[in-house]
């Protein structure tokens, strides 16, 4: 049980830790023993007689029973079933279907690590824990991003994960074994709570139709109307700032 309150503990159930976990619990002399099967002995402490672990434990424990009870593998070699069926839906589908071979085959890929998607490991660490928002071609980490935005807001933007190549290398998505491998991993676990794609808006924006007194050489849109990407519109501009 995990209360929205921080300033509320998090309790541990602690028949599902033996019963869908398999650890072992032994009591004895008023002390209690945690032993994890793969994990090893857990640290307890006693506190009027009720144990008690670290809040960060208790979490990760707590997901790891939700994750058995609804059979998300814990080992990517568990996938199999998995990759079967994003085959069958690359070709049963007919949006997905009727694509060139190529697309098709880079569209399947085994389920990467958490650890491929960009951010820290306490990031990675929350976004399992309580889902995320990807932003898909964020563009470049500088100006007015969406997270800046919804910063500004007052919004959850510890819970989106923006992705753009003009970030590194590291957000890729067409590499096999990279983010998005890391992306489908995370839509598998059900942790993708909505996905935003498609032009920023500083690359394609109404606003950059909207003359700026004093500044005739104000950045115009980065996109033709005609939707190809890279391709300058009939007004010209070489800028990349809104």
């Amino acid at each position: 049980m995990i209360a929205p309150s921080p300033a509320i503990e998090p309790i541990v159930p602690m028949g599902q830790l033996t019963e869908v976990l398999g650890c072992q619990i032994v009591w004895s002399h008023g002390e209690m023993q945690l032993r994890h099967p793969e994990k090893g002995d857990i640290p307890i402490q006693m506190k009027e007689g009720c144990p008690h672990l670290a809040k960060s434990i208790a979490l990760d424990l707590i997901a790891e029973i939700e994750d058995a009870k609804v059979g998300i593998p814990k080992t990517l070699g568990e996938y199999d079933e998995e990759v079967c069926w994003m085959k069958r839906l690359v070709e049963q589908r007919p949006v997905l279907s009727s694509l060139p071979e190529y697309i098709k085959e880079k569209l399947v890929v085994c389920p990467g690590e958490w650890s491929a998607l960009p951010g820290n490991r306490h990031q990675r660490k929350r976004w399992r824990r309580d889902g995320m928002m990807v932003h898909l071609s964020a563009g470049p980490d500088f100006g007015f991003t969406l997270k800046r935005a919804l910063r500004q807001l007052g919004g959850p933007d510890d819970k989106l994960l923006e992705v753009d190549l003009k970030r590194g290398p590291h957000h890729d998505v067409m590499t096999d074994e990279g983010v998005y491998a890391g992306l489908i991993r995370a839509a598998i676990e059900s942790k993708i709570l909505a996905v935003v794609a498609g032009p920023n808006c500083r690359t394609r924006s109404l606003l950059r139709h909207v003359p700026i007194p004093g500044q005739p050489n104000a950045p115009n849109q980065e996109m033709g109307w005609r939707g190809v990407w890279g391709e300058r519109s009939h007004r010209g501009g070489d800028s990349e700032v809104a």
